[in-house]
C-alpha cells in the first residue's frame, strides 16, 4: 500500500490550469493571454502594461486538453481546427464579478495558437479628464466635442487605447437629449443609452450599410469603430458635413499620416476641411512605480535645460521592488492633437499631394507625442528611457 506521502501527483485538469492561468493574468493585471504551442510545450505568455512576459511553459500532452476547454467556454467549435475562430468567454471570480475575455483562434504548425484579450468592464472606463492628455489637448478635445456637426479622430497603432477614448468621448456626450449610435468590431464594453451594432460583414452587415441605416434614424452622434475602406470614409466624411458629429478610427501612427492616409482613400481637399475637426493620434507609455529613483544623467539633465525648466523638474528613473514589474505599473495615455484650424486648413489647401504635407505650416495649437511624452517625463510620471521607446520612430 503507497502512503499519501509517497502518492504520485496527478497532473493537474484542464478546467484548473485553464482557471488558475485566468486568475494569474488578472492578478497581474495582463491586457492578452498568448498560448502558443511549440514542438517542446505549450508557452504560455501575458502582455503586461504593453508588453510580452513568459508566464510559464506547459508540458505538450497537455495542449489539446487546454485548447479544447478554452475553445468549449468562449463557445468555439473544438471540432474544426484548421480555420481561424473567435468568441468570447466570461469567469465568475469569488468576489462575484465576471470578466470576460475575446479569444482567438489560429492554426499554426505545432497546434492552435490563442489569444485571449481581457476586456474591461465599463466601471472602468475613465473619464476624458482621466485619459492623460495635457490640459491644453483636453480642451482641445472639449472644444471639438461641443459643436454639433464634424469629425473628431482618433488614430494609432493596435493597443494604444483609441477605443478607450472613442468611449470617453460618446459616454461624455451621453444625455438624454442625444440620440448615439456605433457600429463596432467587435463591441468592446457596453455603454447604456447608445445603440450599439456588431459588425458582421459576412451577412452584409458592414460599417457602410449601417452606416446608411443609421443616417435614416434621426441620428445626433454617430461611432464607426474603423474607417477601412474608401466607402466608408467618404460617408463618414459626408456625415459629418450634414449635420452629425462623427468619431471613427484608423491605423496611422501621427495626425499628419492620417491626413495623408485620408487623401489616399478619396476625400478630397475641401471635403477633408470641411468636415474635420480634430485629429487625436495616441500611444501609451509605462508609469513609473513609487520605487522611482531621481535620474541625473547627462540625457535627463539636457532635457530639463531644454524644457526651460532646470530648477522646476526633476527626472526620475526606474528602479524595480517586489510590488512593481522593471520598476514600471499601470500606464498613461500620450496624445497628438491636431485641431483643424485655419493655418492647418490652408496648409492642406496649398499641398500638392498627400506626400507633400508639411506640419510646418500648422499653428501653434499642435502638440506632438514627443512632446507630450516629454511632459509626463518631466512630470515625473514616466522616465525618459520610456519616452524614447514609445517616441524612437517618430524622430527624423
Amino acid at each position: 500500500m503507497v502512503s499519501p506521502a509517497s502518492a504520485p501527483s496527478h497532473p493537474a485538469s484542464a478546467t484548473t490550469i485553464v482557471e488558475q492561468l485566468l486568475s494569474d493574468a488578472m492578478t497581474k493585471r495582463a491586457s492578452d493571454v498568448h498560448l502558443e504551442p511549440h514542438a517542446n510545450g505549450l508557452r504560455v505568455r501575458l502582455r503586461i502594461d504593453g508588453l510580452l512576459h513568459e508566464h510559464q511553459v506547459l508540458d505538450r500532452t497537455q495542449i489539446n486538453a487546454i485548447t479544447a476547454r478554452i475553445k468549449i467556454l468562449a463557445g468555439l467549435d473544438i471540432g474544426q481546427q484548421r480555420l481561424p475562430q473567435d468568441g468570447r468567454l466570461k469567469l465568475n471570480t469569488h468576489a462575484s464579478v465576471a470578466h470576460e475575455f475575446r479569444v482567438s483562434s489560429c492554426p499554426t504548425l505545432f497546434g492552435e495558437k490563442l489569444v485571449l484579450r481581457h476586456i474591461d468592464h465599463l466601471s472602468t472606463l475613465p473619464s476624458l479628464k482621466q485619459l492623460g492628455m495635457l490640459e491644453s489637448q483636453y480642451q482641445q478635445l472639449r472644444d471639438a466635442i461641443a459643436h454639433p456637426w464634424g469629425m473628431v479622430l482618433v488614430t494609432g497603432p493596435t493597443g494604444s487605447g483609441k477605443t478607450v477614448t472613442l468611449y470617453a468621448a460618446l459616454q461624455a456626450l451621453n444625455q438624454d437629449h442625444r440620440n448615439i449610435s456605433t457600429i463596432e468590431d467587435p463591441i468592446e464594453m457596453t455603454l447604456p443609452g447608445v445603440n450599439q451594432v456588431q459588425c458582421h460583414e459576412a451577412i452584409g452587415l458592414g460599417f457602410a450599410n449601417t452606416l446608411r441605416t443609421f443616417l435614416r434614424q434621426d441620428p445626433d452622434v454617430l461611432m464607426i469603430g474603423e474607417i477601412r475602406d474608401a466607402l466608408t470614409a467618404k460617408m463618414a466624411v459626408e456625415a459629418a458635413q450634414t449635420g452629425h458629429l462623427v468619431f471613427s478610427s484608423l491605423h496611422t501612427h501621427t495626425a499628419l499620416a492620417t491626413l495623408t492616409r485620408l487623401r489616399h482613400l478619396g476625400i478630397s481637399t475641401p471635403d477633408l476641411i470641411g468636415a474635420l475637426r480634430l485629429v487625436l493620434s495616441q500611444t501609451l507609455m509605462r508609469k513609473l512605480h513609487d520605487c522611482k529613483q531621481p535620474d541625473d544623467s547627462e540625457k535627463a539633465k539636457q532635457l530639463m535645460v531644454n524644457a526651460a525648466s532646470p530648477n522646476k523638474a526633476q527626472i526620475y528613473q526606474s528602479a524595480g521592488c517586489a510590488r512593481c514589474r522593471s520598476g514600471y505599473l499601470g500606464r498613461v495615455g500620450v496624445f497628438e492633437t491636431l485641431p483643424i484650424t485655419s493655418s492647418v486648413r490652408q496648409s492642406l489647401l496649398d499641398a500638392q499631394s498627400p506626400e507633400s504635407l508639411s506640419s510646418s505650416g500648422f499653428s501653434d495649437d499642435w502638440i506632438d507625442l514627443r512632446k507630450a511624452a516629454r511632459d509626463h517625463v518631466l512630470s515625473g510620471i514616466s522616465s525618459l528611457a520610456e519616452m524614447n521607446r514609445v517616441t524612437s520612430e517618430l524622430i527624423h
